[in-house]
C-alpha cells in the first residue's frame, strides 16, 4: 500500500511538471513518466500485481 501511495504521489508531481516543462518548450518525457507511474500506483493500490510490472 505504500509503495502504490508513493508512485501515485510521484506520478501527479512529475506529471504536472512534465506538463509545465512542456507548455515552455522543454522536453516531452516527463509527461509519459509521470502517468506510466501513476498507473503503476494506482494499480497497486488497487491490489493488481501489473503495477510492478509497468514500473520495471
Amino acid at each position: 500500500m505504500f509503495v502504490g501511495a508513493l508512485l501515485t504521489i510521484l506520478g501527479l508531481v512529475i506529471g504536472g511538471g512534465g506538463a509545465w516543462l512542456i507548455a515552455l518548450g522543454g522536453s516531452w518525457y516527463y509527461l509519459p513518466a509521470g502517468i506510466a507511474l501513476l498507473a503503476a500506483g494506482s494499480l497497486l493500490l488497487a491490489g493488481n500485481a501489473a503495477g510492478v510490472w509497468l514500473t520495471s
